[in-house]
Parts: structure tokens; C-alpha cells; sequence
């Protein structure tokens, strides 16, 4: 029989929405002095990893027991294209199956601040925080696999804002905002998969334990 031969034009669609909420409590009646604020967020992420497979040339005929040539059990008949390959029940990791989504509440953000300055034209803060992960983590399971959050790290953060109106015109206003927001993350473990240097998609070569 012919060689298999196909051609694929691969296609990643990620869309996200989601809606946030925040809450900044003022502790005087002055517009200055010490504050509290708190955000997060919910989110939907989907992603769909799309093939796009044109079979030229279909496989001709495999082993009638897949199982047993060596192939992990859980798929009793050969894959037919690259489409159904990556498809798999029995793969562990890396698969492509269609569209994957999740619905997450993000990251949720804690600071306390310091209101320095606060007038009508201008205005300067700075402040402490903490991110509390609630998001979700790499698991590998599939390729491109959907993410809300920044992979389950713990964070502490600090930061400001300097904002300055430069015009004062009744019609027109120009207003210059600089904002900084710095984070260190701790470390967690995730799952993923890498590929060798120089060589794309060899995470799929398959390997024995021995020579």
C-alpha cells in the first residue's frame, strides 16, 4: 500500500471574556491617608486547536490488534490520519480533541495604600499587595490547554500611580498617568510539555527505556 500522506494548516482560536469586580475602602474622610482594595475576577477561556487535515494519501493497513504492537492500551483500532492520532484516549498528555474551555475565578488582588496626594489636578498613590492564586495550573493533558489566572502563584506585589492633569481648558483636558505595578511570584510545579532544542515537535518522538 502507498504511504500515508497528508497535509494540515494548524489553527489556534482562544477567546476570553469575563467580568471583574473591585472594591477600594477610603479609611478617613479625607481624600488622603491609608486605603484597601481588593479585585478579582471571573473568566471563561476557550481554547480549540484546529488540524485543518487534508488526507492525500490514506493509511493503508495496520495491525488489527493496536494494542498489542507496543501502543498504550485504551484504543483498539490504528488511527486512520494525524487528526484521530492526536486524539487518543490512551496519550496521557498533548492530545487535541476538539475545543477545551474552563471557568475560573482569576487571581485575586489584596493591597493596602497610601493616598499621598489628592487633588482635582493631580494625584499620587503607592501601595503593598498580595495575589492569592485561584485561578487554575498546567496540567498537559492537552496542547494549548485553556488558562485563567497566572498558573496557581502565589505573588506579592507593590506599586502606584502618579497622575497629572496638564491643561485645565473647559473643553479639552490632557492628563499624563504613569502606573507601576511590580510582582514577585513563588514557585510552584506545573505540568508541561517541551520540546527539544532546535527540534520542533519531537515531544511526540517516542522513547525506550534502553537502547
Amino acid at each position: 500500500a502507498a504511504a500515508f500522506e497528508s497535509t494540515i494548516a494548524p489553527n489556534l482560536q482562544i477567546s476570553n471574556v469575563g467580568a471583574g469586580i473591585s472594591y477600594r475602602h477610603q479609611f478617613s474622610d479625607d481624600p488622603t491617608g491609608f486605603f484597601l482594595k481588593g479585585s478579582t475576577a471571573v473568566q471563561y477561556v476557550r481554547s480549540n486547536w484546529q488540524w485543518n487535515e487534508n488526507v492525500v494519501t490514506e493509511a493503508g493497513a495496520l495491525a488489527t490488534e493496536w494494542a498489542g504492537t507496543g501502543f498504550p492500551a485504551g484504543n483498539t483500532t490504528a488511527p486512520l490520519n494525524l487528526t484521530q492520532a492526536f486524539a487518543q484516549e490512551a496519550w496521557n498528555y498533548g492530545k487535541v480533541n476538539g475545543a477545551q474551555h474552563v471557568t475560573r475565578l482569576a487571581d485575586i488582588e489584596l493591597l493596602v495604600g497610601y493616598e499621598f496626594i489628592n487633588e482635582s489636578t493631580h494625584h499620587t498613590n503607592g501601595y503593598l499587595g498580595i495575589v492569592i492564586p485561584t485561578g487554575n495550573k498546567a496540567k498537559g493533558l492537552y496542547l494549548a490547554e485553556p488558562m485563567v489566572g497566572n498558573g496557581c502563584h502565589f505573588g506579592l506585589m507593590y506599586g502606584g500611580t502618579l497622575e497629572i492633569q496638564m491643561s485645565h481648558d473647559e473643553d479639552f483636558i490632557v492628563t499624563t498617568r504613569l502606573d507601576g505595578n511590580f510582582r514577585y511570584l513563588f514557585q510552584n510545579t506545573q505540568t508541561r510539555a517541551l520540546d527539544l532544542k532546535d527540534k520542533p515537535w519531537s515531544r511526540y518522538m517516542m522513547v525506550w527505556p534502553d537502547y
